[in-house]
């Protein structure tokens, strides 16, 4: 079978993405809001053990996006 330019192009990105996974990282996911009522959320990826930097980027992310809205529902929140 020959790869044609979109499946080898698909196979590397997976490839690239796996990489990234197994590589001792840090790693955080904020929350940005809401789409179509489904959530949007940014992946942030640090060098290993340099927690400090991506919280710091987190931080600041989260302060300048001044993201307020909650969803209608809260997990544990006695919404059933």
């Amino acid at each position: 079978m020959t790869a044609t330019p979109d499946t080898a192009t698909a196979r590397a990105s997976f490839a690239d993405t796996l990489a990234v996974y197994l590589k001792p990282r840090v790693l955080i996911v904020l929350f940005l809001g809401f789409s179509a009522g489904l959530p949007l959320a940014l992946q942030l990826i640090g060098r290993a053990f340099d927690e400090e930097t991506v919280l710091r980027v987190a931080t600041e992310l989260e302060e300048a996006a001044q993201f307020r809205h909650l969803p209608s529902f809260v997990a544990g929140g006695g919404n059933d």
